[in-house]
């Protein structure tokens, strides 16, 4: 699928300020960080899963710490650089426990525990945070 720039913008746009909700996988409810993921690439006709299949605690990274990167290595492939509609993923206290969408070369969207997604530069923390870079499309 092809899209202009202005329309993947006026999507990403859609998503700025929605609040953070643990397991939320729609836009009017809330969303996690998977689910801004999920959301946002659906919108953009772009497959990805809402979840792996099990119960997603909020503590999971306690009892499974690996098990967000082991089903993010499973899509798309490897990229070095990030670059616009690339998932990022990050490394957040010893484990990859976030990710977001590169909404150009430079910045992400994302949302985090107790704060409404926004769009955050890649630099500075993040840059240093980042534990790999997956292409979609």
């Amino acid at each position: 699928m092809i899209m202009t720039d202005d329309a993947i913008n006026t999507i990403v746009a859609k998503y700025v300020g929605v609040p953070f909700k643990h397991n939320g996988r729609e836009l009017d409810d809330g969303l996690d960080c998977l689910g801004l993921i999920y959301c946002l690439y659906k919108d953009l006709g772009i497959e990805f899963p809402s979840d792996d299949g099990e119960p997603i605690a909020e503590d999971w990274h306690k009892t499974d710490p690996d098990r967000y990167i082991r089903n993010l290595l499973v899509l798309g492939k490897s990229a070095e650089t990030p670059r616009k509609l690339d998932l990022v993923y990050f490394y957040m206290k010893g484990a990859v426990r976030h990710a977001g969408i590169m909404v150009d070369d430079n910045r992400f969207i994302h949302t985090l525990t107790n704060r409404n997604s926004r769009i955050t530069r890649l630099a500075k923390y993040w840059s240093y945070a980042l534990a790999g870079v997956r292409r979609m499309i």
